[in-house]
C-alpha cells in the first residue's frame, strides 16, 4: 500500500497554483483584485485544458490566501468547461488571510502557503510531489516541465528547479544579479520539501532584499556544497528550455532585457537567446 505523502511514479505531478486575488494593501503588490481576478481565471481556463490535453489525469491545486470566496472561478469555469470537468480537474483550497503577515512580503507569504497547501491538499499528498506555478499569469509550455519533472522525479530525483548561477554580469561591471533561483515554477517531492524548504519562509523579507529566490538559492547552494554535488543529493539544477509566460510582470527589473508585458518582442527574443544558451551551452547556468 502507498503512503501519502511519498512520490508515485505512475501518478501525474499536480500543478500547484498559488494566489492571493486581494493583496491587502501588501507593500509593492501590483493590481487591484478587479484587475487580478480575470489574470487567474485566465490562467486557469489555459491549464484546465491544455495542460489537461497534454497530460491525460493531471490534476490543478489552486490555493488562494487573502480570503476570496473561491466559488466565483468555480463557477466561471463551469459555465466554460462543465462542473463534472471543473470538479475532476481541480482542488480549490481556500486559507484565510489570518494565517499570513503581509508585514513581511510577498517571499514570506507564499512559501508559508505552499507549505499550508500541501498540509490540506488531498492532491499533492496522495502524488508526493507538487510542480508549483505563479498562478497569476500562465505559462504557455507548462506541459515541457510537467513531464521533464516527472522525468526526474522517476530517476530519483528530489527537487527540479532552474537555477542562474554565473559571474557574465559582475565580468561586465553590472548590477544585475547573476546568481538565483527561479521562483515562479519549480517541482519538489513533498518529503523533500518539508525537511529541506519549508521551514526557510521565515529568513524571507522583501524589504530588507531578502528575497525568497535569494533565500532558497542560498539554501540549495548550502546543501549541495555551492550545487557541485547536487546530482548526488537529488537536485536537478537546471530548465532544459526557457519558461513561455503569459500575462503581464508585476514587478519592474534594472535589466535591458525586462519587458512587463511577457509576449512582447523583446521577451520573445530573451526566450530566443536563453534556448539557444540551454540548448549549445549548456554548461552556463544563465
Amino acid at each position: 500500500m502507498k503512503l501519502e505523502g511519498h512520490f508515485e511514479m505512475n501518478r501525474p505531478i499536480p500543478l500547484l497554483m498559488t494566489a492571493s486575488v486581494d493583496t491587502k494593501g501588501m507593500k509593492g503588490a501590483c493590481f487591484s483584485p478587479k484587475e487580478r481576478y480575470p489574470m487567474y481565471l485566465d490562467a486557469m481556463t489555459f491549464y484546465i485544458s491544455a495542460v489537461y490535453d497534454q497530460i491525460e489525469g493531471v490534476k490543478i491545486v489552486f490555493v488562494e490566501n487573502s480570503g476570496w470566496d473561491l466559488t466565483s472561478f468555480h463557477d466561471d469555469l463551469a459555465r466554460q468547461f462543465g462542473s463534472e470537468i471543473v470538479d475532476e480537474r481541480i482542488e480549490f483550497i481556500a486559507l484565510g488571510p489570518q494565517l499570513f503577515d503581509i508585514t513581511k512580503g510577498k517571499g514570506y507569504n507564499e512559501l508559508l502557503l505552499i507549505n499550508h497547501a500541501i498540509e490540506r491538499s488531498a492532491t499533492i499528498r496522495q502524488a508526493g510531489a507538487f510542480f508549483k506555478v505563479t498562478g497569476r499569469y500562465p505559462i504557455f509550455n507548462i506541459e515541457r516541465f510537467l513531464k521533464d519533472a516527472a522525468k526526474v522525479f522517476d530517476k530519483g530525483y528530489n527537487f527540479y528547479c532552474d537555477i542562474k548561477n554565473h559571474n557574465l554580469y559582475q565580468q561586465l561591471g553590472l548590477s544585475w544579479r547573476g546568481h538565483s533561483f527561479e521562483a515562479r515554477l519549480w517541482g519538489s517531492k513533498v518529503d523533500f520539501y518539508k525537511e529541506n524548504i519549508s521551514q526557510h519562509y521565515t529568513q524571507c523579507y522583501d524589504y530588507d532584499e531578502r528575497f525568497v529566490e535569494a533565500i532558497i538559492y542560498k539554501e540549495l547552494s548550502l546543501m549541495t556544497d555551492s550545487f557541485r554535488n547536487a546530482k548526488a543529493k537529488g537536485i536537478s539544477l537546471r530548465f532544459p528550455r526557457e519558461p513561455r509566460f503569459g500575462g503581464v510582470e508585476g514587478s519592474v527589473i534594472d535589466a535591458v532585457s525586462f519587458s512587463k508585458n511577457q509576449q512582447s518582442l523583446k521577451s520573445k527574443a530573451k526566450i530566443g537567446v536563453g534556448n539557444f544558451i540551454r540548448i549549445f551551452m549548456p554548461w552556463l547556468k544563465f
